[in-house]
């Protein structure tokens, strides 16, 4: 992964205020990808962000989070090995068709970012993606507060 990764610098685990990105809202991220490093990298660059993040490499761990925890957002790998990342997706928009899911591949091709978006996904993105291009997507995948 190419993105500049800010450590965190918060004492304890939960910060007291979040930090806010634009404006109050706190998105709850999921990171999904079998590769530990890739997986890390993310879950750091958007907490340092301010976001919340939790992150699995397993398929079926993703979905008993999704079902168990507020999740807005799912950054999910789409070559995931078992249950492969198209699956994956269809199951969590089945679960929860309200979650924003944002796939992510290292060897993307326009028929793999069409099926990706026929299933459900928000955006399509390929790695390695730089820490402003994750801030984005994820400032774009907000949910819409009035």
């Amino acid at each position: 992964m190419n993105a500049a990764i800010v450590p965190t610098t918060l004492a304890s685990p939960v910060p007291s205020q979040p930090l806010p990105i634009e404006g109050p809202v706190l998105l709850n991220l999921l990171v999904v990808d079998n590769d530990r490093f890739v997986r890390e990298a993310c879950k750091e660059a958007a907490a340092a962000l301010g976001y919340h993040t939790t992150a699995t490499g397993s398929a079926e761990q993703a979905f008993w989070l999704v079902d168990s925890q507020n999740i807005d957002v799912v950054l999910l790998d789409l070559n995931f090995p078992g249950t492969g990342g198209l699956e994956a997706l269809r199951e969590i928009k089945r679960r929860q068709p309200d979650i924003e899911v944002i796939v992510m591949t290292g060897n993307g091709t326009v028929q793999s970012a069409v099926q990706a978006m026929k299933a459900g996904a928000y955006e399509f993105v390929t790695k390695p993606f730089g820490l402003n291009e994750l801030k984005l997507l994820l400032e774009e995948s907000l949910p819409i507060s009035s």
